[in-house]
């Protein structure tokens, strides 16, 4: 995914100007053709997160669309404060990308463990944000980004998943199969709900956009599924806690239960398939604690 979406931005680059690319020295064997090409509109600050978000806002001020890029956990906490008051208090034109989400860097221990970056930043007025369940919905969450006149922040996994028949709509992937159950999820959970709900009677919507949710796509949900599960790689005060939230606030009232990853840091260092099974998230454990 990550691969399928810098090719287009480097491309993009050529007939969109104000395209600024910054980077928090991440991306080796990935942005070199960025740097090469564009060396008056590229720069790496080094590991500098604060600094590098401080840039991104000046060089939107100055009417350049700045595409900000570092490893997820240190562009969200390094440069909290930065995002906060430089971006989008300020209302800045951006395109954080961060890479690796969830467990991607499962074996570099809990301070790279990304499971609550959805939770931090939706509490920021004006940012939007995005958990691209494919290659192409990656680079329509770009456009989507570059369009927006405000900051935008795109998680982005290390892993890769194909929709064969994907929605047009850049908020969402839908399959509908049973007007009970329902399956919520975005990001790299996607490929593996796709595969617990093959020949099951469960019906699927992958978010491609978390934040903010679309409201009449959410009142169509409640509506017409009284059991729903949300499957995420992320602690429940991401995608769960605005589904929960909005069902209240709509005044619906359906079972809604999480499979997620538990709140807590972990002391041991296993791979992704550990944390994985660990958590309930491979598609045989979802399908077993839907039915529990």
């Amino acid at each position: 995914m990550r691969n399928f979406l810098f090719q287009y931005i480097e491309k993009n680059m050529s007939s969109n100007k104000k395209l600024f690319f910054l980077t928090g020295d991440t991306g080796f064997n990935l942005v070199e053709g960025i740097f090469n090409k564009y060396p008056k509109r590229s720069l790496n600050v080094g590991v500098a997160e604060q600094n590098l978000v401080g840039i991104a806002s000046g060089l939107s001020s100055d009417g350049f669309i700045p595409i900000v890029y570092a490893i997820t956990n240190f562009i969200v906490h390094r440069s909290f404060e930065q995002t906060r008051n430089d971006l989008c208090l300020h209302k800045r034109r951006c395109i954080m990308i961060g890479t690796s989400t969830g467990y991607d860097n499962s074996t570099l221990g809990p301070t790279h463990h990304i499971v609550d970056d959805i939770g931090s930043l939706k509490n920021f007025p004006n940012l939007t944000i995005y958990s691209p369940v494919s290659r192409n919905s990656a680079i329509k969450a770009f456009k989507k980004a570059s369009s927006y006149m405000g900051p935008s922040f795109i998680r982005l996994t290390k892993e890769d998943f194909v929709i064969k028949k994907e929605n047009k709509n850049i908020d969402f992937f839908c399959q509908k199969k049973n007007k009970d159950k329902i399956i919520l999820t975005h990001g790299r959970m996607a490929k593996y709900c796709s595969e617990a709900i093959e020949n099951k009677n469960i019906s699927l919507f992958c978010f491609n956009k978390v934040h903010p949710l679309d409201i009449k796509v959410l009142r169509n949900i409640f509506k017409n599924y009284k059991n729903i599960t949300v499957v995420e790689d992320n602690f429940k005060s991401g995608l769960y806690n605005s589904i929960c939230q909005l069902a209240n606030e709509l005044k619906y009232k359906q079972t809604i239960r999480s499979i997620n990853s538990e709140f807590e840091f972990v002391d041991k260092v296993g791979s992704q398939l550990y944390f994985d099974k660990k958590y309930h998230l491979l598609p045989g454990q979802i399908i077993k604690k839907m039915n529990t």
